[in-house]
């Protein structure tokens, strides 16, 4: 992409049809997940820093997509006992293990207002055929229950069109409080919106105040 986050025009087709779908107008993505090989770890970004130093880049979302890496791990047997990753229950800070720029989850998050994982399963970066079942048995109950425990929570409402009440063209039409930021994928063309958010107490407020309260 470019330094405006639009493609560049020299990406794959599959790349660039990926990248069109997460930023089309009214089908925000709450959360992604990107499945990869090269070793057994939930990853969440940053994965790139200014300097590309190997340290911990925190998002200001970090909270949350720990509780999203964790989520998945939990429920994969080898990735939760992963030895590469026994100290941190088989996640990872993109930037603390193997920093990158360009990346698709830190774009996705960026661009989208996705919080997107790529989940490394397997050592093996060709896994042979032989291998296959067993990689689906140890992330089958993980891929069928991570979408619902993800999703199932955080903030979500309604954004209405009349006075008072959000923008709809905004991203982020929400604040959570705690950290006075915006949260939150663009509402759908129905005015719907999903705000992943770590399991926790929260408020918020409107981006735009009015006469009424423009969700709750």
């Amino acid at each position: 992409p470019t330094a405006d986050l639009s493609p560049s025009g020299t990406e794959q087709p599959e790349t660039a049809a990926l990248m069109a779908w997460l930023t089309a107008p009214g089908t925000p993505f709450a959360a992604a997940a990107a499945l990869h090989e090269g070793a057994v770890v939930a990853n969440y970004p940053w994965d790139g820093t200014p300097e590309m130093g190997t340290r911990y880049a925190a998002s200001p979302d970090d909270a949350t997509f720990r509780w999203a890496a964790t989520a998945y791990a939990a429920r994969s047997p080898s990735m939760v006992t992963s030895a590469e990753f026994a100290a941190t229950a088989g996640t990872t800070n993109g930037a603390a293990w193997y920093p990158l720029r360009g990346g698709m989850q830190d774009w996705a998050y960026l661009a989208g207002g996705a919080l997107e994982l790529t989940l490394e399963l397997s050592e093996a970066k060709w896994p042979p055929p032989a291998a296959l079942p067993g990689l689906a048995a140890d992330n089958w109950a993980a891929l069928l229950e991570w979408p619902a425990a993800v999703v199932g929570g955080g903030a979500r409402g309604r954004a209405g069109e009349g006075e008072g009440t959000c923008r709809q063209t905004s991203r982020s039409p929400w604040w959570a409080s705690r950290a006075r930021r915006p949260c939150g994928p663009a509402p759908t063309a129905g005015g719907r919106g999903l705000s992943l958010l770590v399991p926790g107490p929260w408020s918020h407020l409107p981006l735009e105040a009015g006469p009424r309260p423009p969700w709750r």
